[in-house]
């Protein structure tokens, strides 16, 4: 630490020196996980914690897939999400590569204005003549008659003029020209969309026997509508019915206007204030950079006119969607690498869609980085003898089975009420109910704690059933089988539902870390220990950092997990440290002469090693006790044989 620099003036100098180190608080309980949304950026996880949120970022329900309804059970069930969108890339590194259609919107700068041209029935005729009327876009084919009227006994101008443009108008259908009529005079519209095209057409009218008639040749007046283009950030249908509407700045400049851009099914609008109406290419940078999951592709233009403008043609195909989309790429953060700079969550929950490729890819993710979890479902509606085969990748099914202690599945099977429609039964995974399980457990408890059971597993509506229960017990021995193959289960037990069962994936059951709530320790104290560690990066590597390192990390130790019933301790002073618990280090090394668990060659290029040995306090799965009845002899000898 630096000295203050007592020089100058004589004086007194203070400062305030912060030799301060606790452990800062951070979220907890939240949920990773990711599916089909209605939109959202890939690439990118949405920290959610309502479904007011999930519908603002991610959009509404999707036609033909569940997630969003599994997503908003978790979270009126207590879960925080992070969510990350899955779409199908035809190249999973390349980002640009994503199918679909962008929906796009457009703020008009300049209305158009379609081309005209006027005529005039100027002599009525006898019955029988005639009036057709033509137009020659000038394209080669020649022209195309868009109007025709056989006169009648008695007609007058007006009314063979009304009779004429009538016509016109009843086959703008064939050929998009539309009419107006003012007594005996009429106007011909160009069709919608030619702006200043029209002013290229030629219109011509021929007339029989003694009726007479005009029309001006040139077609004038058409001007091309210019606008400000909009675009989805990403194809798809949920940007359908987005509006961005334009008005007066509330700031009462005129050369400004207020932006109000409402996401489709979005309770909560974005508002942009003073933007000025004419843009600037680099307006238009500011206003990307704003904007949300929007963007402007127009350089430059305007003046933006006032008005409720909407967006339209997104669209995608999910039956598209493939296990490599699942997966992901390192390259473009999309699938389970959007979480990869994720610190604040240990967890995920994959809510629906499960099978085993996405099981084995999951379960390699969590295995690279090491300090995460994850709940995965058995596939819905498999009978017991068939669960056993996905297990093992048996019967039907022919892939390695799971061996993994980051992962744990779970048969899910639960029969509940449809989430638009109560009075509909739905089989669906239980692994939103898993997810909120979770995270209430970790913020209430710790995430050391078993989240199954009676105590920290309920899922509390009382209408949820199960499709098998496997806690019955005429299930008992097929659940005992699977169990010790690591497949917990969600049960129905005294007519309570719950999550049931502490085990992992990971093969090895002499192992500790086949245990949930083992695993779960391991990963959190990683998590913690970690922080503290990376602090110490590019210090000296000297006994001075070697104990402050001790220092530190020892309080997380005693006060949170000897405290809190995570590692086996006692009430000694020292916590049973070197007892039940040891830092194995060279904190208390004198110099580097005084080293014992390190080596010279080591500290010397910059290395320091310590080891964390503790006693998990294991979840307790099996409760034995023995009810005996007796005589009373025995009895007897019981009291004095205890």
């Amino acid at each position: 630490m630096a000295k203050q620099n007592l020089a100058g003036a004589p004086g007194t100098y203070m400062q305030i020196v912060d030799l301060s180190q606790i452990q800062a608080n951070i979220l907890k309980g939240i949920i990773c996980t990711q599916g089909i949304t209605s939109r959202g950026e890939p690439g990118k996880n949405y920290l959610i914690g309502s479904w007011a949120e999930y519908k603002a970022e991610l959009g509404g329900y999707v036609e033909g897939d569940d997630f969003a309804k599994y997503a908003k059970r978790a979270i009126q069930g207590g879960a925080t999400l992070r969510i990350t969108p899955v779409y199908h890339f035809d190249d999973i590194d390349d980002i640009t590569s994503i199918e679909g259609v962008k929906a796009t919107g457009k703020v008009l700068t300049t209305a158009e204005v379609l081309a005209t041209t006027p005529g005039e029935i100027t002599a009525m005729g006898t019955a029988g003549d005639s009036v057709t009327l033509s137009v020659d876009l000038n394209d080669g084919n020649g022209a195309i008659q868009i109007g025709t009227y056989t006169k009648l006994s008695g007609d007058s101008e007006s009314v063979t003029a009304a009779a004429l443009i009538q016509n016109v108008n009843d086959n703008t259908a064939t050929h998009g020209f539309t009419g107006s009529v003012n007594s005996a005079e009429f106007t011909i519209t160009a069709p919608s969309g030619t702006g200043s095209s029209g002013n290229t057409y030629d219109a011509s009218i021929v007339v029989t026997g003694t009726l007479t008639a005009t029309v001006v040749q040139d077609f004038t007046g058409g001007i091309d509508e210019e606008s400000i283009e909009f675009e989805a950030v990403v194809p798809s249908e949920g940007y359908n019915g987005t509006t961005i509407v334009v008005s007066d700045a509330k700031s009462g400049d005129s050369s400004k206007c207020d932006l109000k851009i409402s996401l489709y099914e979005s309770p909560i609008s974005q508002e942009i204030l003073s933007v000025n109406r004419t843009l600037t290419a680099q307006n238009v940078t500011d206003l990307n950079n704003k904007l949300n999951q929007l963007k402007i592709t127009t350089a430059q233009g305007g003046p933006l006119t006032n008005g409720t403008y909407s967006m339209s043609g997104g669209s995608r195909t999910i039956s598209n969607v493939t296990d490599v989309d699942w997966k992901g790429s390192d390259i473009t953060k999309t699938g389970w690498h959007a979480f990869d700079d994720v610190e604040d969550s240990m967890r995920i929950v994959l809510f629906l869609d499960n099978n085993a490729n996405r099981e084995a890819d999951l379960g390699i993710y969590l295995t690279n980085r090491g300090d995460m979890v994850a709940h995965v479902p058995v596939p819905l509606n498999l009978s017991i003898s068939e669960i056993n085969d996905y297990r093992d990748g048996t019967g039907a099914y022919a892939h390695s089975p799971l061996n993994n202690e980051f992962v744990r599945m779970v048969v899910s099977d639960m029969d509940i009420s449809d989430d638009e429609d109560t009075d509909i039964r739905r089989i669906m995974y239980g692994t939103a109910d898993i997810a909120a399980i979770q995270s209430k457990k970790d913020n209430d408890f710790g995430e050391w704690f078993s989240g199954a059971g009676y105590s920290r597993g309920l899922i509390p509506n009382k209408n949820n059933g199960v499709r098998i229960n496997l806690a019955g017990k005429g299930n008992k021995t097929q659940f005992d089988q699977i169990y010790e193959k690591g497949v917990n289960a969600i049960v129905v037990n005294s007519k309570q539902t719950m999550y049931w069962g502490n085990r992992t994936t990971l093969l090895d059951k002499t192992s500790l870390l086949s245990k949930e709530n083992v695993v779960d320790l391991c990963v959190f104290i990683v998590r913690v220990i970690e922080s503290i560690a990376k602090k110490m990066a590019f210090e000296p590597n000297d006994p001075i950092m070697w104990n402050q390192l001790y220092r530190e990390v020892r309080p997380f130790i005693t006060d949170t997990l000897c405290a809190n019933r995570a590692i086996h301790s006692n009430d000694s002073q020292s916590k049973g440290e070197n007892e039940l618990w040891f830092w194995e280090g060279d904190q208390f090394a004198k110099d580097v002469n005084d080293i014992s668990y390190n080596v010279k060659s080591e500290i010397n290029a910059g290395k320091y090693r310590a080891r964390f040995v503790f006693i998990p306090i294991v979840a307790t799965e099996y409760i034995g006790i023995e009810v005996s009845p007796t005589d009373s002899g025995t009895m007897a000898t019981i009291i004095q044989n205890p």
